[in-house]
């Protein structure tokens, strides 16, 4: 019974193995045939490896000649190469059936390359198509070994990266016709190489003839120093090899776009970058001034810009344009990138003139009427009765609408009172206008109106300031008069002057009333208030305010090699149950690389950023000047460590798109890194403090080490120190003089 069952079996799967052969038969009849041909056409008289990408595997098998060569039912593409032909990588649905119904792929034979070198140990060759949108694998790598002088390598068109040992990659086009023989020469160079690609914003057109210039990023203040420039090709690539900036900016000129540029550039040493460059046609701003209808030829239009991440009193504006009103009245500014800008109208043969924040689109003239109707405004400033002299006035628009940054209106108008206390200016757009007196020291006085006019009249305005003013002293404990200091007065607002050298000042106030007033000065705690009042005849007394130093540190700022650091950023770190470590107090080095430094109490940590200094952070010895000490302690060293170390981040949100507008708190080896702290170091680079449109952030000048990365719209300084883990992104671990890629992708909420 069991031998039957046995026999029984066998036949069985004979049966099954004929049936399935002639399945398989019948497919590989029906499934079309492909004809592998080289670039002459010819039948190809060697053997070939074909490899069929099925799914998430590959199905490879080596074809001999004349063996025909049946696809499988499925597949997305497949890649050939023999030792003299291909290599070559077809999409499916690139494939085009022949009248016979096959396929016929085209595998040129390879070329000799052949290369140029003294060094002889070992090169390693790549290729990538001058198409690849990203250059980070190449289509071909080859290694040549030492004594070796040519190597095979497809047909093509390319870009070739050879690289040496630690050498910058040296960057090359070739072009190696089928079973030609090519050469190239190697060139060593020290430092990264960069790929850039230059194209429309708008189309992706690759653009041409882009000039491309490359400078070392100092940051700091500090000029870039230029140290490349080339010209884009036909493809739209510029080639850069051996750059030696640890940070560098690229600027881009075209013609036909306005000018781009591209800050915190960098790569590992012996690496290259890959760079895309988008050219805007940006806008123009197209202001029509007229005055009572009529082209005001003669006057002068300005466009500035925001700088931004800057942050002092004054508007930080940064002028990109001048020109002249034509006879049509027109002023067509240059090429502007989209955004928003200030547009300043001079009136000819007058220091008055009228602001406008405008909106620029790409590709678009923004239509701005500037429509002018002036309006006098006169009158006479006295104290007690009596005309003063070189009283000024400042007419403020109030009822603009400017962007958010732009935290001060505009003065539109200045006059300044004569020896009879009269003055006069003249603003020219109809509007709201706030208007404020202030002394010959450029002290705001108490002396302030509002007007609104509609334009084409005169308005009669006299100030009538009060004869009373609070004068006073500011001294440190030891009676010694403190220069520069601020005087503060709360009388009905806020009014502030400055000490002189010997430590006086004065503030003039109008009618009676009641305030308080006490002294500041960065490097002093704040004094103690004082009530002052003015009250009908009684005299106002003489005030003296004291300001107490506040707790310092003094050190010096060393490079790694014990070199003084000049203009380097000291800050010092406090922290609270509330803030966490934050930014408490900071200052720059001077020649010498000393600093001093205010501190919070307990243990001093300070931060240190500065030009050859990597962002770096140090508990010092517990050395702080008392309040009012003499500051007669030696200072501590700062030691900056030897290399720099770089993170290239990108940051994707749940669905995978870029996350912009992002930024990160880091925390290395424990200590917290105030978001303060990163992004002033980052500004000082000139680098973006948060992502960019495509969610990339360069984080560079830092200390090597290993890092954690908080997202900062999900965290806090406060929720990391008490170990709590919302906004946590990755740990990544950075080496010396390289940069690291890293991409994180967010979790779902």
């Amino acid at each position: 019974m069991l031998r039957l069952t046995r026999v029984r079996s066998a036949g069985l799967l004979g049966v099954i193995l004929l049936y399935a052969s002639s399945v398989l038969a019948e497919t590989a009849a029906s499934s079309p045939q492909l004809q592998l041909v080289d670039d002459r056409g010819r039948r190809i008289d060697e053997v070939l490896d074909v490899c069929f990408q099925v799914e998430l595997r590959n199905d490879c098998r080596r074809v001999v000649p004349g063996e025909r060569v049946h696809p499988p039912a499925s597949f997305f593409g497949l890649r050939v190469e023999g030792e003299d032909h291909g290599p070559v990588s077809v999409r499916r649905e690139s494939l085009q059936k022949q009248p016979d119904g096959s396929f016929q792929i085209e595998v040129p034979r390879k070329a000799w390359l052949r290369i140029a070198k003294e060094d002889q140990r070992p090169l390693t060759i790549s290729l990538y198509l001058p198409q690849d949108p990203i250059f980070r694998e190449p289509a071909f790598r080859v290694q040549m070994k030492p004594g070796e002088e040519e190597v095979r390598v497809p047909a093509g068109e390319f870009i070739a990266s050879l690289s040496l040992a630690h050498n910058a990659p040296d960057l090359h086009r070739l072009t190696a016709p089928a079973a030609s023989r090519v050469k190239l020469t190697y060139r060593p160079r020290e430092g990264w190489s960069l790929v850039a690609r230059t194209r429309s914003a708008a189309s992706l057109r690759l653009v041409s003839h882009t000039q491309v210039e490359i400078a070392e990023a100092v940051g700091y203040g500090q000029q870039d120093r230029p140290v490349a420039a080339t010209i884009s090709g036909a493809d739209g690539l510029v080639l850069l090899s051996g750059l030696s900036p640890v940070v560098a900016s690229l600027t881009a000129r075209h013609p036909d776009f306005i000018q781009s540029e591209l800050r915190g550039l960098t790569a590992t040493p012996g690496t290259f970058a890959f760079r895309a460059i988008d050219l805007g046609a940006g806008g123009r701003i197209a202001a029509h001034v007229t005055l009572h209808g009529r082209p005001l030829t003669g006057a002068t239009c300005y466009v500035y810009s925001l700088i931004p991440d800057v942050q002092v009193q004054e508007e930080p504006l940064r002028q990109l344009w001048e020109g002249s009103v034509d006879s049509q009245g027109l002023c067509l500014s240059a090429r502007l990138a989209q955004g928003v800008y200030k547009l300043r109208v001079r009136v000819p043969e007058s220091t008055a003139q009228v602001n406008h924040w405008v909106s620029v689109l790409e590709a678009q003239d923004t239509e701005e009427d500037v429509a002018l109707a002036p309006t006098r405004i006169y009158g006479e400033i006295r104290r007690g009765a009596k005309p003063v002299q070189g009283y000024s006035v400042e007419a403020m628009l109030l009822d603009r609408t400017r962007p958010s940054r732009a935290t001060r209106g505009d003065i539109s108008a200045e006059g300044v009172s004569d020896d009879e206390g009269r003055y006069e200016l003249t603003v020219w757009t109809p509007g709201r206008y706030g208007l404020l007196v202030r002394s010959p020291a450029r002290t705001p006085t108490a002396g302030h109106k509002d007007l609104t006019t509609d334009g084409d009249e005169d308005r009669r305005m006299d100030f009538d300031l009060n004869a009373m003013a609070f004068q006073g002293r500011v001294v440190d404990e030891d009676g010694k008069p403190v220069e520069a200091a601020h005087a503060v007065l709360r009388w009905q607002g806020v009014l502030v002057a400055h000490t002189d050298a010997e430590g006086r000042f004065e503030i003039a106030v109008e009618g009676e009333g009641t305030g308080t007033l006490h002294a500041v000065k960065p490097g002093y705690r704040e004094s103690d208030p004082v009530d002052v009042q003015v009250k009908g005849e009684e005299p106002i007394p003489f005030v003296t305010l004291v300001l107490k130093r506040k707790g310092t540190i003094r050190g010096k700022v060393l490079s790694a090699s014990g070199s003084p650091v000049p203009n380097a950023w000291v800050g010092s770190g406090g922290a609270s149950l509330e803030r966490g470590p934050f930014l408490y107090s900071a200052t720059r080095s001077a020649a010498d690389g000393g600093f001093e430094v205010e501190i919070p109490p307990g243990p001093p940590r300070v931060f240190v950023s500065g030009p050859g200094c990597p962002l770096s952070w140090f508990d010092l010895p517990a050395q702080a000047q008392p309040e009012g000490g003499s500051g007669e302690e030696a200072p501590v060293l700062v030691r900056c460590p030897a290399l720099p170390s770089a993170l290239e981040l990108s940051l994707l949100d749940s669905a995978g798109k870029p996350l912009a507008h992002a930024g990160v708190i880091l925390r290395r080896e424990g200590a917290i890194v105030p978001g303060g702290v990163l992004a002033t170091h980052l500004q000082l680079l000139g680098l973006p403090t948060e992502t960019d449109g495509t969610g990339h952030l360069i984080l560079a000048g830092l200390s090597p080490g290993d890092y954690e990365l908080f997202l900062n719209t999900q965290s806090s300084e406060s929720t990391i120190a008490i170990g709590r883990r919302e906004g946590y992104l990755s740990a990544v671990s950075l080496p010396a003089l390289q940069t690291t890629e890293l991409q994180v992708t967010l979790p779902p909420p």
